[in-house]
């Protein structure tokens, strides 16, 4: 009874928004996140479709450059469940940058998964390599420690399921390299000393730590 009044509601709320108003598209993507929880509670097909209706309508509203149109991208994906619809919105979620960090890594994450399940190596490969390159926006230098570890927590073995992927894909250096990367982001920002001041007290540290430097961003930048 609850999915059912949250639906309502949903659909008073729309109801009552005139279709310039810029609460519109997140009105639209609300009403189908519940339309979607309804259909999974139900299995009713009808609603499945509704759902994607308008989590699809909720991303057509929105401008491109709105962060809020990636995780619209991420309810049509799950909405429409599976297949080259959900694909292509979790790409663009992933893709977009002036989404949040957050749902970008979401998207990624579960694009990579969705390919995985298919089988679709390579695709999933790209996918977690994209995801994995986030992770520095997701818990950036300016943040504490227990900051970045808290954000870096929330989602757990993406740099396994990146591995696993790229070997899966016949890539073991590129494993490697995803492996490292998603599990240094941290330590990393513990490598940007002061270049200049490093070099007046230990040029040959200094030489040492730019070409360590230089691996670790070519790695991350593939």
């Amino acid at each position: 009874q609850d999915l059912v009044d949250a639906v309502a509601d949903g659909m008073a709320a729309l109801d009552a928004t005139d279709e310039q108003d810029p609460s519109r598209a997140a009105r639209l993507n609300n009403l189908g996140n519940s339309t979607r929880y309804l259909a999974e509670a139900t299995g009713d097909d009808y609603l499945w479709d509704e759902a994607g209706r308008l989590c699809a309508e909720a991303v057509s509203s929105s401008a491109p450059l709105d962060p809020a149109r990636a995780l619209y991208q991420v309810s049509y994906a799950q909405a429409v469940r599976e297949g080259p619809e959900a694909a292509a919105g979790l790409a663009a979620a992933l893709g977009q940058r002036t989404a949040a960090p957050a749902v970008r890594v979401r998207a990624g994450r579960q694009l990579g998964r969705l390919h995985a399940a298919r089988g679709r190596w390579a695709e999933a490969g790209t996918a977690f390599g994209e995801t994995v390159e986030c992770l520095r926006l997701l818990a950036p230098r300016h943040l504490s420690w227990d900051d970045q570890e808290h954000h870096l927590g929330r989602i757990p073995g993406l740099g396994s399921d990146a591995a696993a992927a790229a070997l899966s894909a016949g890539r073991p250096e590129r494993a490697v390299e995803l492996l490292e990367n998603s599990r240094g982001v941290v330590l990393s920002y513990l490598l940007d000393v002061e270049e200049q001041q490093l070099r007046t007290v230990a040029p040959d540290l200094a030489e040492s730590l730019l070409r360590v430097r230089a691996a670790m961003n070519a790695g991350r930048n593939r």
